[in-house]
């Protein structure tokens, strides 16, 4: 009868042959994958000039960037918003009494109010995250080079922080059209505020006319839903 020890130092050899096995199997997998012909076939990184644009030349995106910053660019300050304030106001206020429109415009007014709030605190947040990066850029820019510290290690930082500030400018710069939209929504149900309340006599208006104006509002949304009703079914 074979002691333990042998017993047990055969089934170590055992299980480390069996190791060596795989350790050869998947090194010998591995091969394929890591072979140029696998390479091809899974990315793009292997053929010649990966970074090369392949359709634009120079001379094209020249002419892509001139269009952007004469044509584009100010055009897009003339919107700066989802819709028109012509489709705003035909799209938003379509109800059948003039309480119900005003309030509508006071509506559209928290909600646009709250959008420039949050757009308001974006942009503080970016200018103070550029700060940052920028007081630390040129920390790292100036200070000399610790002892032991590696130089090229050093204008990895830099140049992180390089690609870092230029995303945050162009975020801030981007910022202000979003504000802007907003603002144009603001002022749009603002002014057609002051030209219900003005044509409807409702200067003065509070929430016991509102409450009073309700009724006149359900009766002419039941015709109205009527009317509709008849046109498509035939009855009501």
């Amino acid at each position: 009868m074979k002691s333990k020890p042998v017993a047990k130092q055969k089934e170590t050899q055992k299980e480390e042959k069996l190791l060596k096995e795989a350790d050869k199997k998947i090194e010998t997998g591995l091969k394929v994958f890591e072979s140029e012909a696998f390479s091809k076939l899974t990315t793009r990184a292997s053929i010649e000039e990966p970074l090369k644009l392949q359709v634009f030349d120079q001379e094209t995106i020249q002419e892509m960037a001139e269009f952007m910053a004469n044509e584009i660019l100010p055009a897009m300050n003339a919107f700066g918003k989802r819709q028109s304030q012509y489709m705003n106001l035909m799209m938003t206020l379509n109800m059948e009494t003039p309480a119900r429109n005003a309030r509508q415009c006071i509506s559209e007014i928290e909600r646009r109010r709250e959008a420039l709030r949050e757009a308001e605190t974006r942009l503080k947040k970016l200018l103070l995250k550029f700060k940052q990066l920028r007081k630390e850029y040129e920390r790292l820019k100036e200070e000399p080079l610790k002892e032991g510290e590696d130089e090229e290690e050093r204008n990895l930082k830099i140049w992180k922080l390089q690609v870092m500030l230029e995303d945050t400018y162009k975020k801030i710069v981007d910022q202000r059209l979003y504000i802007e939209g907003a603002m144009k929504h603001i002022h749009c149900f603002s002014e057609a505020y002051k030209e219900i309340v003005k044509n409807a006599g409702m200067e003065n208006w509070d929430e016991e006319d509102f409450e009073r104006a309700e009724h006149e509002f359900h009766v002419k949304r039941a015709f109205t839903q009527a009317m509709r009703d008849f046109r498509n079914h035939g009855c009501v």
